[in-house]
């Protein structure tokens, strides 16, 4: 083919490319561009041929990308490939742009040297556009969902909120209503009035509450409408802020009111009324005592300007438009100092925007904040709605009432009971910590019969208290001002005098997950609101018994040790000792006697019930049921049994101390009984992956023991070497014979420091207690077996290295040979 018709060739091949395509020189000099190119940008040939490709017309939308498009024309000059996205001039005959994906190719002669460049551009505008509005619905997207995780927040603390606001009142009416039936004709006139009080108090808060919840669901239903009064708007505000003028005077706040003598308007009197009540109570409920508070009703050209300000902390910038919204408030958490549900503000701006109207917060004068309401103009208003003739004044009392008795509830004032008692007595100290004063009051008259009570009212002035007094008992709130409950526990706990110190926690949040987290970080009973009298009493008599008897039994052990070391004294002093033990052992008994009832009443009763009922549910007496649910009864019943292991481990002690247990000694298989014990805790080894061996010993060998106890003592070394040895760790027995027969049990657990291996045969210690850790156990097995071994002559040390592992070693006497 000749050369004239291969160029006649390329020449059509190049026009028929819908792409941009040039050829261009070493220098970026353009020699051939396809028409595609050319008719985009309006443009001939003869416009850029010869020229600086980045001079030619499509380049020029910005000197930025003409100077970017030389830089790389020098690249690909060195023989670079170049690609990038760039805007050029491209569409309607060069009147509007187009993104074009753009690329230069170095071309080479044989012997490396760039000859040509070739850029290519294909337009990706439409691309570019639909990845900007994907890129924008993703983010649209991300904000969505954070404002989802946001609301579910809000709606979470909200609950939170309603939970502790309904349950209180509800318990503060529960509560003294049966007191009042129960007890009413042995109370003086005066407490039947006081209790009475606390009810109807209640009653009214609760009742507030709950008009704000239906109003809630009214306006999301849409169902609440707007009904137009010719009112006297002025004589409104007085009426309303009439109400708050006793609220003012008892807590020293300046409450100064100001409107027009006379101004009547078209609006909803009820729902105004009601803007009014929410935003005074807002303002009274974070002014501090003598405080200020104005309400202003003024006229302006454009209607009415309602003002509520006041001298408090105020609302921070990025917190004025979020407080309006449903369920929103600005203090929340466990420790926030004003109750609430959130709802108040809500339906403020719900009602003032009924009326076509806004509100605003703004920063006050005073210092605090200032709520800003502007209604529209009558005449402007009342053209698009039916204005009524003005009916009597309407007056929600119910609401009202509710609002000022839970501002007038003081927050720090100390109620007269027994607590205030200055005389010593010798009841069992029990601190009350919670906020509400109607609460705290029921709480001490329902323990003060039995104990000295003291009160504190928020998590500071209880932890102070506890400190103070070291109580028998802590009762106390959750939610508080300052320092919540769970703050007030953990601070506690990391004093030691305060380790064991019983802890009783009130809670208006039903929540399940809460409470094993604050059960698992040290309170010991968990009591929902509304509770009854007997409920508390029954709790709080537990607890007290059970931590009384643990240190009775403590002191009178230390007793015994002192008996032992007076040996060497003088004999009249050693009597005197041994009596003074003997007295200790009398009252040890007597407590572990009470104890024993206790535990034995009030803990097996109720287990067994549950046992017994969560096997005629798994028999399907009451009807067929799922697989979850026999997963949830089988962990019920694993956990009855637990609890029922505990309660035998700590009655098997009291009986072995007081030497009512009966020892029948005889010859004992050793191997026969090892064999036997690796059957009983072999599911432990399964359950938590452990590797377990045991070297045997000959089948003859005989110890003289009590069968049963021998056991015992096996599967608590055992059990015990479980607990302490982290899975995939190794637990070996073996049998050494000497003078008498050991028996070593090893694991490869997290040990004993040589502080603490001195105490691990102690009665109710536990080497995470002083780790300030928990694992299950009461602190018995190891005190049970060496208590058990020494009945039959024998004993168990141990040896251990923290981090390594520990050896307990149990010494037995050799038993008879069969003559």
């Amino acid at each position: 083919m000749r050369s004239h018709d291969r160029q006649k060739l390329a020449r059509i091949a190049l026009d028929e490319m819908y792409q941009f395509v040039a050829v261009l020189d070493p220098c970026g000099t353009l020699l051939e561009v396809n028409r595609a190119a050319l008719e985009g940008a309006g443009l001939k040939l003869s416009d850029v041929e010869g020229k600086p490709f980045w001079q030619c017309f499509w380049w020029g939308v910005s000197t930025e990308i003409q100077e970017t498009l030389r830089s790389a024309i020098a690249r690909a000059a060195q023989g670079d490939f170049i690609r990038y996205d760039v805007e050029i001039y491209g569409k309607a005959s060069g009147n509007e742009t187009i993104i074009i994906d753009f690329s230069m190719i170095p071309v080479k002669d044989q012997a490396g040297n760039v000859v040509f460049i070739v850029p290519e551009g294909r337009d990706i505008t439409e691309k570019k556009k639909y990845e900007r509005e994907i890129a924008q619905k993703n983010t649209d997207l991300q904000a969505l969902l954070e404002r989802i995780r946001e609301l579910d927040e809000i709606k979470m603390q909200f609950f939170a909120n309603v939970s502790h606001e309904l349950r209180t009142p509800l318990a503060l009416i529960i509560g003294p209503a049966e007191r009042l039936i129960t007890s009413g004709s042995t109370m003086r006139l005066e407490e039947q009035r006081e209790t009475a009080d606390v009810i109807v108090r209640n009653a009214r808060m609760l009742l507030k509450h709950v008009n704000d919840l239906l109003d809630i669901s009214k306006l999301e239903e849409r169902k609440l409408k707007i009904e137009l009064h010719e009112t006297d708007v002025s004589a409104l505000v007085r009426f309303i802020a009439s109400h708050f003028d006793i609220l003012a005077a008892e807590r020293q706040i300046n409450f100064c009111v100001e409107t027009t003598p006379l101004h009547v308007s078209a609006v909803d009197p009820e729902k105004l009324q009601r803007v009014l009540m929410n935003l005074l109570s807002n303002a009274f409920k974070f002014v501090p005592t003598g405080g200020t508070v104005c309400c202003i009703l003024e006229a302006s050209r454009n209607g009415l300007v309602l003002s509520v300000e006041d001298s408090g902390p105020g609302v921070k910038p990025e917190l004025r438009h979020a407080i309006f919204e449903r369920f929103r408030q600005g203090d929340g958490g466990a420790d926030r100092r004003f109750g609430g549900t959130g709802l108040g503000l809500a339906i403020a701006k719900e009602f003032v925007e009924m009326h076509r109207g806004s509100i605003e917060v703004l920063e006050s004068q005073l210092g605090g904040a200032l709520f800003q309401v502007t209604l529209p103009a009558p005449r402007l208003f009342a053209s698009s709605a039916e204005t009524l003739p003005s009916p009597a004044l309407p007056f929600d009392r119910g609401t009202l009432d509710g609002l000022i008795e839970e501002l007038r509830l003081p927050i720090t004032t100390p109620l007269a009971s027994d607590a205030d008692e200055v005389e010593p007595t010798t009841r069992p100290t029990v601190l009350i910590v919670e906020d509400n004063p109607d609460m705290n009051r029921f709480i001490a008259q329902c323990l003060s019969h039995d104990y000295h009570v003291v009160s504190a009212f928020d998590g500071q002035q209880g932890l102070e208290q506890a400190l103070a007094l070291k109580p028998a008992l802590i009762v106390s709130d959750i939610m508080m001002p300052k320092v919540s409950g769970v703050q007030m526990i953990a601070e506690l706990r990391t004093h030691p005098e305060m380790l064991e110190t019983p802890i009783l926690l009130l809670s208006a949040k039903a929540d399940e997950e809460m409470k094993n987290r604050l059960l698992e970080e040290g309170a010991q009973d968990f009591i929902t609101k509304p509770f009854t009298e007997r409920d508390l009493l029954v709790r709080a008599r537990n607890l007290i018994a059970v931590n009384q008897s643990r240190d009775e039994l403590r002191d009178a052990e230390r007793t015994k040790r002192l008996v032992l070391e007076a040996g060497n004294r003088d004999l009249q002093t050693a009597r005197g000792e041994a009596e003074r033990a003997r007295v200790a052992a009398e009252q040890a008994n007597r407590a572990k006697g009470a104890f024993l009832a206790v535990m034995s009443h009030e803990l097996r009763t109720p287990l067994n019930a549950i046992g017994g009922y969560a096997q005629l549910m798994e028999l399907g007496i009451h009807g067929a049921i799922s697989p979850e649910q026999h997963e949830d009864l089988e962990r019920i019943q694993r956990s009855q049994r637990l609890l029922l292991g505990h309660i035998d481990q700590i009655l098997n002690y009291a009986r072995i101390e007081s030497s009512s247990v009966v020892f029948n000694l005889a010859n004992v298989r050793l191997d026969e009984m090892i064999r036997a014990t690796e059957e009983l805790i072999e599911p432990q080894l399964r359950a938590k992956g452990l590797r377990y061996t045991y070297s045997g010993c000959a089948p003859d060998l005989v110890v003289c023991a009590d069968g049963e106890k021998l056991q015992q003592i096996l599967v608590n070394l055992l059990s015990n070497a479980i607990k302490f040895t982290n899975p995939a760790g190794k637990i070996s027995v073996n049998v050494e014979e000497s003078e008498r027969v050991l028996v070593h049990v090893r694991d490869t657990g997290i040990g004993i420091s040589p502080e603490q291996i001195g105490s691990i045969f102690e009665p109710f210690m536990q080497v995470d207690v002083l780790h300030m850790q928990r694992r299950d156990g009461v602190g018995l097995g190891l005190a049970i077996s060496r208590e058990l071994a020494g009945r039959m002559a024998g004993d168990i040390v141990v040896e251990s290295v923290q981090g390594i592992g520990s050896t307990f070693t149990l010494r037995l006497q050799r038993g008879k040979p069969p003559e």
